[in-house]
């Protein structure tokens, strides 16, 4: 058999031996290129990994950045622009109203008493003149006279003033009251003296223009050198006019009467709707609760006006009983619901109720401290509540919270629509002139 490991390639026979040293050396050289060949992948690897995780840290920062400014933003114009609106429906319901109802002065009334009360308010005045046709001449003479309010601060008791008492001002000059009066005594509130007090209307003591009087305070002679003197005494609720003596131009009977009747109309729609603007919100002022008195005045000083020419003028005086709003509803509702719990209430329709005033002619509005009078028709209640403390309750809290103060704290609210404003509002905010409120109370006529 051959041995065929023994043959050899020609080309192999060819080659030189290589010794041992250079074997080595070949192997080492080997090594070392593929040394320096993985530190320079390891070299790439390493800047690679540090430009990728500085571009990483760049992103996430900025990103940061961006978000924290968007909320920022959110945030202020939450705060800036940030409100709610309350949409709130109280308690309500209606009673119907018939027959008579009694009420008696508020001066009179004591704190204990579980009645109605009614307030005056008098000595309003306005007039009016227009220049009508004359004929001819006429001798007047006519006294001054005005409203004055009579105070009594001596006694508890009630003071009687007979039929011409004579008040003094302070020049001298005496008006009287031409009917017997009584003056009611003071009261106290605390250590404070409430005078009790009348008005009335007083004519000066004669006839004439020197007797016109802006407002002052008067003394009564008759008291004078006793306690009573500095104690009861009287002041102006009006200015004293309508003195006069001398010549003026004289108009018919007929003209007269037709321009009056067209003075008083001018100054009857003009006065109650004063009254009724100058009215504390608090009251209510009803149509057949007012007194009218109509006087002629007389112009002195016609001398600018054409020949055959004169002034016709009227002067007004308004009193009127009016009524405070929530305890008339409050009153009523006590009378007419057996269910009504006590808390305070509104009539919303009340100014739309027919109100009659009884034996309203017989009656002087100056002088009374007891009336009659019939409410009719369907009132509508509505229940209040303290609007001011509402929104201080609810500032700063979460709307979660709202219902559990309603509840606990405002019986009087039925229910509460909030619609708040950014939409991912819903925490009230702490300025409280953003918590706006539309109430929602039903009012209806009778």
């Amino acid at each position: 058999m051959k041995d065929i490991n023994s043959k050899k390639n020609p080309k192999d026979s060819e080659k030189k031996p290589v010794s041992r040293a250079a074997e080595i050396e070949e192997i080492y050289r080997g090594n070392g290129n593929r040394q320096a060949e993985s530190e320079k992948d390891w070299y790439q690897d390493t800047v690679s990994s540090n430009h990728t995780s500085k571009y990483d840290w760049k992103f996430w920062t900025g990103l940061i950045a961006v978000l924290a400014v968007f909320l920022l933003g959110v945030f202020g114009f939450t705060k800036f622009f940030g409100r709610v609106t309350l949409t709130i429906v109280p308690a309500q319901g209606d009673i119907f109203l018939s027959g008579l109802t009694s009420a008696v002065s508020a001066t009179s009334a004591s704190t204990s008493d579980q009645i109605l009360t009614f307030s005056t308010i008098s000595g309003i005045q306005d007039t009016e003149k227009r220049i009508v046709d004359a004929s001819g001449q006429e001798n007047v003479s006519t006294k001054a006279q005005g409203q004055i309010i009579i105070y009594n601060k001596h006694s508890p008791s009630k003071q009687p003033l007979v039929t011409n008492t004579r008040f003094q001002a302070p020049d001298g000059k005496i008006y009287r009251i031409n009917q017997a009066v009584t003056v009611p005594g003071y009261t106290k509130k605390g250590t404070e003296i409430i005078p009790g007090q009348i008005e009335v209307t007083v004519f000066a003591d004669k006839p004439g223009a020197e007797y016109n009087l802006p407002t002052s305070d008067f003394t009564i002679p008759g008291f004078a050198g006793g306690p009573k003197f500095q104690n009861i005494f009287a002041r102006s609720k009006t200015n004293m006019t309508g003195g006069f003596v001398g010549t003026v131009k004289k108009v018919s009977a007929t003209d007269l009467d037709s321009n009056r009747q067209a003075l008083q109309k001018i100054l009857r729609d003009r006065i109650i709707k004063k009254a009724s603007q100058d009215l504390p919100a608090k009251f209510v002022l009803f149509p057949d609760a007012i007194q009218l008195k109509f006087t002629d005045l007389i112009v002195p000083d016609q001398s600018q006006l054409p020949a055959g020419k004169a002034y016709v003028a009227q002067q007004v005086t308004l009193s009127a009983l009016i009524f405070d709003r929530q305890e008339l509803a409050r009153y009523l509702a006590k009378q007419w619901s057996p269910n009504y719990d006590g808390l305070p209430v509104e009539i919303a329709n009340l100014d739309k109720l027919e109100f009659t005033l009884q034996n309203k002619d017989l009656l002087d509005f100056t002088k009374i401290n007891k009336v009659s009078f019939s409410l009719e028709g369907k009132a509508h209640l509505v229940w209040i509540f303290d609007i001011a403390k509402l929104k201080q309750r609810l500032s700063g809290v979460g709307s979660s919270e709202m219902h559990k103060i309603l509840a606990s704290e405002f019986p009087a609210i039925n229910t509460v629509t909030p619609s708040f404003f950014p939409p991912w509002l819903w925490t009230f905010p702490t300025n409280i002139a953003k918590i706006n409120l539309i109430i929602n109370n039903g009012a209806k006529g009778p």
